[in-house]
């Protein structure tokens, strides 16, 4: 027991030891404690005290953000207690820190040379910490480098801008310089002016004395009105050391800076002379009491009254003149407050009038740099003037020469004409040697209305896209006759070596309308080379003029003439070999016949319109984007949006295989921004690349933001037909559907009120009802009742059907009800199909449609809509979005209502009515072919 008794008393012993000794330490830091507080900065040693774990986060972000240390010095203080209550570990971990960063302070405590071996984080954190530290000090090392290089950068700038500023300051001076003249001569004449005004006041004064000295050398033998002779003297006196004391603070408050020290000097001057006014109002009143007295009990005799009456009469005129003064210096000091209400009024406006002066010299830079620009776009316009003079010098020569050849084709269609009625008549005598055809005649009889249809759609978006290389592929009316025995069109066989020459044209750098037959028409130009008139060639640019144009569109006319008739020849030929050895020269006459008649239905508008002095539209048509187009590599290029109209001016823009076109306005139909945009096979080459997802490495970055439209995109099924290795005849079951990433579309306005159409299904019913009830929508809106909306009403009055019907017989049912509607200026609100859409925009009558989307996080709100109970959520999606997809197949513009802009289905009906309100006055684009 007394063995452990001493060890227990041993180890207490060594612990009150070392708590002595750590005490003396922080004694010895405590001394000092003054200057480290004001030389330490907390904030760069709490980042080393919390790696070496003896504070944390919450200990620092009481010492750098606490409300309670407003001041370095207070921080650095509770750092230090807060390390001290940490005991041993806190004091070395401060030594430290003061060795790594105050080493000049470390050497003041210990008297050592700082070693920076940073022990404290190899024990605690081993060398991957340490490193970890240093890498985090030496990156705010550089960004302070940094900062250091903006800030200089910065300076550099700043003192260009203020040399700048020195100069403008410097011409402004000699403005101001000549104002200050000018206010100096003001100020001279102000001057001249007080100083007669004071010696006035002087002159004033002096009589005034003169009259108090004859007033006292008369009453020197009058000894009871001596004392108050004294005291107007007093007075006197004291009016006059006012007026001094008033001229003297008049020109002390010229000279004083601050507004704060005159007004309290002006105020404690006004109290005073209140003051002193209560005191002298006090003297006057013991005076005139001491005067009464005696005048009750004796008679004043008359001369002393008189001189009474005249020293009373002197003072009423001290107490005018001391009022006057008093006035006098209270208007002195509102023009002095009015004085520099202006003076900081003009310094406001003169810092105004530097902030518009560096405004406008900035705009005037622009200005001068968009100058420059037009200047410069100008030259290049003139230049390309220049080249269209030239070329329309050719042109004109070339138009001369088809006037030639246009006389010469007159006179052979008149002899071919009674050559035709020969060779028909005895073509119909040849009917019976055809009995062996008759088999195949029947095989192809049912594919003959496919090809009229796509024959028809082909040329329909092909003539009108661009007139530069308009393709005429109306059949003549013999033709026609010989093909109709066979069921076949002969312009089947322009699209036989489709997939050969899908590869050769993939790359063309000729721009050329979106249509069928446009990806076949160099080849077909060059297989007919061999026919075609040496003086008429293929031209086109957005740069030419409208005669070239023209040109173009007849050479091509005649280019495309001469292959229909070898290809219909070749048709015709294989299915007459038994009469082939017979009949040499009806085979020749009729392939004479048919190469001259197929020039003319494309050369003969041509012709026209030059006669009557019409200029022909070169490349300038309206196109909607089926596909988002943000090429971000080429800075000229226009960022496009899926079904956003686009305006193409020039199809071959700079020679390469790009649209110079700017984006409309849907209200105004002006052109907005402008730019380029891939050609319509590079579009399609980049439409079937996303569409099979092969994007890849430079395109990443595109996919991305494609994604989101490629549920957007439109297929356009179009069928043409191709030639077999070894089959005479076209094959339609090689048939395949091509993308399209234009679409041919044209402008409509329509001046009445429109139907309205509402989607997707499920809402519709109690959305109208919703948007009935809300005030005055009775008088807008109409609604067509939903039985007499069948569907086949509207194919009955098609414009096909409606030819040989009359008007009332063609309105009725839907249309009878809608056209009474936009007649008493209502909206007809409908619940239709897309079919039926398409039914009524062939009927000449554009509704408005308009698609509530409907996403995952709104679908709750539109539960009160819905009209079946107990639908889930993934089945109502499904269906709004196989209702927007059909959307797409429209041929007219719809709208869309963002989810963002509505909360309830109270708000979504006020909504939907204000777009419909807006879609009425925008303008309907309708897809060409369409009515």
């Amino acid at each position: 027991l007394p063995g452990r008794f001493q060890d227990a008393l041993g180890q207490v012993q060594s612990v009150s030891g070392e708590e002595e000794k750590e005490e003396a330490l922080w004694e010895k830091i405590e001394s000092v404690r003054h200057q480290l507080t004001r030389s330490l900065n907390p904030a760069k040693l709490t980042p080393y005290l919390r790696q070496c774990r003896v504070i944390d986060e919450q200990d620092e972000e009481e010492v750098l953000s606490s409300c309670r240390f407003p001041c370095k010095s207070n921080r650095t203080g509770h750092l230090i207690d807060i390390l001290r209550s940490r005991g041993k570990r806190g004091y070395e971990a401060f030594l430290e820190s003061l060795e790594f960063y105050y080493p000049e302070q470390f050497i003041r405590l210990t008297g050592r040379e700082p070693a920076q071996r940073c022990s404290m984080i190899l024990d605690e954190e081993g060398p991957e910490g340490l490193t970890q530290f240093l890498m985090m000090e030496v990156k705010k090392v550089r960004a302070q480098r940094q900062e250091h290089l903006l800030r200089e950068h910065q300076l550099q700038v700043k003192n260009q801008a203020l040399e700048q500023e020195q100069a403008r300051l410097e011409q402004r001076l000699q403005e101001l310089l000549k104002v200050q003249e000018r206010y100096q001569r003001l100020r001279e004449e102000w001057d001249s002016h007080s100083m007669e005004l004071l010696r006035l006041k002087d002159e004033n004064y002096m009589l005034a004395m003169r009259y108090a000295q004859l007033c006292e050398e008369k009453n020197m033998a009058v000894l009871r009105s001596r004392d108050l002779q004294l005291v107007v003297d007093q007075l006197k006196c004291k009016v006059t050391s006012l007026e001094e004391e008033c001229n003297l603070l008049r020109k002390h408050m010229s000279t004083m800076p601050q507004r704060e020290a005159e007004e309290q000097s002006h105020s404690d001057m006004v109290s005073d002379l209140w003051t002193e006014n209560q005191r002298l109002t006090v003297s006057l009143q013991e005076l005139q009491g001491r005067l009464q007295v005696p005048a009750s009990e004796t008679q004043v005799p008359g001369s002393e009254q008189i001189l009474l009456d005249i020293l009373e009469h002197d003072w009423k005129e001290a107490q005018d003149d001391r009022q006057e003064l008093c006035q006098k210096l209270h208007s002195v000091q509102n023009e002095l407050q009015w004085a520099e209400e202006l003076r900081d009024k003009y310094l406001q406006e003169m810092e105004d009038l530097q902030l518009k002066y560096r405004t406008l010299q900035k705009d005037c830079d622009l200005y001068k740099h968009r100058m420059n620009t037009v200047l410069s776009q100008l030259e290049e316009i003139e230049k390309e003037r220049d080249q269209a003079i030239q070329s329309r010098d050719g042109v004109q020569l070339q138009y001369s020469l088809s006037l030639v050849e246009k006389d010469q084709y007159r006179k052979r269609v008149r002899t071919l004409e009674e050559e035709r009625d020969k060779l028909l008549s005895e073509l119909s005598k040849l009917e019976g040697l055809n009995s062996s055809l008759e088999a195949q005649v029947q095989r192809y009889q049912g594919t003959r209305d496919m090809g009229k249809k796509m024959f028809t759609s082909s040329h329909s978006l092909c003539s009108n896209l661009s007139s530069t290389w308009s393709l005429s592929d109306n059949p003549s009316p013999l033709v026609a006759g010989l093909t109709d025995p066979l069921g076949v069109s002969p312009h089947n066989h322009s699209g036989g070596l489709t997939q050969s020459e899908k590869e050769i044209n993939r790359l063309s750098t000729f721009p050329f309308p979106p249509c069928v037959g446009s990806i076949l028409r160099r080849q077909r130009e060059d297989r007919c080379v061999t026919c075609s008139l040496p003086s008429l060639s293929p031209l086109g640019s957005g740069t030419t003029s409208a005669s070239m144009a023209g040109l173009s569109s007849s050479s091509s006319s005649l280019n495309a003439g001469r292959v229909q008739s070898e290809l219909c020849l070749s048709s015709l030929s294989d299915r007459m070999e038994p009469t082939r050895r017979c009949l040499p020269l009806i085979y020749s006459s009729l392939r004479t016949l048919l190469t001259s008649v197929s020039l003319m239905p494309g050369y003969q508008p041509l012709r026209e319109a030059l006669q009557e002095g019409k200029k022909i539209p070169g490349d300038s048509f309206y196109v909607r984007a089926n596909l988002p187009l943000l090429e971000q590599s080429n800075p000229c290029a226009l960022c496009v949006k899926c079904r956003d109209i686009l305006h193409v001016t020039d199809t071959m823009h700079k020679g390469r295989q790009e649209w110079y076109c700017s984006r409309v306005d849907p209200l105004t139909l002006r052109d907005l921004d402008r730019g380029t945009v891939p050609n319509y096979s590079r579009a399609q080459q980049l439409l079937k690349m996303l569409e099979k997802g092969q994007v890849q490495g430079r395109q990443r970055g595109y996919r991305n933001n494609v994604s989101c439209g490629r549920k957007q995109w439109k297929m356009c099924g179009v069928f043409v037909g191709g030639l077999g290795a070894h089959s005479p005849l076209p094959l339609l079951s090689m048939a395949f559907s091509h993308l399209v990433p234009y679409i041919l579309v044209h402008p409509l306005v329509v001046p009445g009120p429109r139907p309205v159409v509402l989607s997707p299904g499920c809402i519709v019913p109690r959305l109208i009802r919703n948007l009935l009830d809300l005030p005055n929508s009775r008088q807008d809106f109409h609604v067509c009742p939903a039985e007499t909306l069948g569907e086949e009403e509207l194919a009955t009055t098609s414009p096909q059907v409606a030819r040989g019907v009359p008007q009332d017989q063609q309105e009725n049912g839907k249309i009878h009800t809608i056209r009474e509607a936009m007649s008493k200026n209502k909206h007809c609100l409908l619940e239709l199909g897309v079919q039926s859409v398409r039914d009524l925009i062939k009927s000449e009558i554009y509704p408005i449609v308009i698609h509530v989307e409907v996403t995952e996080k709104n679908i709750r709100r539109l539960r009160s809509l819905l009209g079946k109970l107990g639908q889930r959520d993934s089945e109502v999606l499904k269906l709004c979005r196989s209702a927007e997809q059909a959307l797409h197949s429209l041929p007219c513009s719809w709208a869309r209502v963002d989810p963002q802009s509505w909360c309830h289905a109270e708000e979504l009906v006020k909504v939907v009515r204000g777009c419909i309100f807006q879609e009425q006055t925008k303008v309907v684009w309708v897809e060409v072919g369409e009515p």
